[in-house]
């Protein structure tokens, strides 16, 4: 059931809100409450000489404008900014003059603003930094028939990553965009004398459209993504293409799956190859790379291999006790010999003794 809140028998006239946070305009002045209404503390406002309009508000700021005058206001600080900057400065020529600001929207973390100026015409900003400075968005396709700029955007939204914009003219009447850059008319099945916007609103899965006749208008939403089929992303919900479409490559891989190409042209997934690149393989041999190329050193029966492992001929001295490591052949030439083969005379080995010229070892 509706529950009437208590504002100190004030008149809400408008509010905005983020998360549990409410800012409303009441007979007493901008007042904010952070327990759904139940109570209100009152906001000290820039000395304005006039009405003030609350346009948005996240976890950082409020802002608020006076005619095209446009504040901002710092929560955690409690400080007001004036950042109307280039905003009521850049439009048509005279008798052309800012009127207001039809709306502000936060989109890719950009915020959106629509200045309105007399005779329907409008201007788009954008900017990157909260406010502190702004850039003209020209691209808007919707022209006066003034001749003399853009139509006014008098409404827009954002859901999933687009943004869309509502004129208030017979002439044309809501576009979309993914980047600011291109956009789309999405006015199809609107009579001209319903294609004036005077309020966008979204769900999950609709956008509503109110202005021009008392009826509301439903359509869906768009939705970007990959539309392509063959792509390993596709979203078969997509409406629209953003560029998004990824595709394996298949000189490496067999699928989207993450099924590699193996050297043997096998197809298995990563988790099952080996360090050489081989579905289900035992990795390279001991000592060795993938290529096969011997890591250590060659004992003298050609085995790669170090010392103290079984089968290698690897000694720790040379083969009459010169300082070591030895590949394990003997002062013979036989690998793994132990030099009794060319011993002295005396039948020693290593050692120097000789037949003298006498015939005497």
């Amino acid at each position: 059931d509706w529950e009437i809140l208590p504002y100190d028998e004030s008149i809400i006239y408008e509010f905005v809100h983020h998360e549990n946070n409410i800012y409303a305009l009441l007979n007493q002045g901008l007042s904010y409450s952070n327990d759904y209404g139940t109570s209100w503390e009152l906001i000290e406002t820039p000395e304005i000489s006039g009405y003030i309009h609350l346009q948005y508000v996240d976890d950082q700021y409020l802002y608020i404008n006076h005619g095209c005058n446009l504040y901002r206001y710092k929560i955690e600080m409690q400080e007001w900014t004036d950042i109307t900057g280039i905003l009521d400065d850049i439009g048509p020529p005279e008798p052309y003059s800012c009127t207001s600001i039809s709306q502000i929207e936060k989109f890719a973390d950009k915020l959106i603003i629509s200045m309105y100026w007399y005779g329907g015409v409008g201007t788009l900003f954008y900017s990157q930094n909260d406010g502190d400075s702004w850039e003209i968005i020209s691209s808007f396709p919707s022209m006066s028939n003034s001749g003399y700029g853009h139509n006014n955007i008098s409404a827009m939204t954002t859901k999933r990553g687009t943004l869309y914009a509502g004129t208030a003219t017979s002439q044309d009447g809501i576009f979309y965009t993914n980047n600011l850059t291109d956009w789309t008319e999405y006015s199809m099945g609107l009579s001209s004398y319903n294609l004036s916007v005077s309020t966008l609103a979204v769900t999950d899965e609709k956008i509503y459209k109110l202005g021009g006749t008392v009826n509301l208008f439903q359509n869906t939403l768009i939705e970007t993504g990959c539309t392509d089929p063959e792509a390993c992303n596709y979203n078969p919900e997509a409406t629209e293409d953003d560029g998004s479409c990824e595709y394996y490559n298949p000189e490496i891989m067999c699928d989207c799956e993450g099924s590699f190409l193996d050297l043997n042209d096998d197809c298995c997934s990563e988790f099952l190859m080996d360090e050489c690149g081989v579905c289900n393989g035992d990795g390279p041999a001991e000592h060795h790379d993938c290529e096969g190329n011997c890591l250590v050193e060659f004992d003298c029966a050609g085995n790669c291999c170090v010392l103290g492992e079984e089968g290698c001929y690897w000694q720790e001295t040379g083969p009459c006790g010169e300082d070591g490591p030895s590949d394990g052949m003997d002062s013979c030439g036989v690998c793994g010999g132990d030099n009794s083969s060319c011993a002295d005379c005396a039948g020693v080995p290593c050692s120097d003794a000789y037949v003298d010229n006498c015939g005497v070892c």
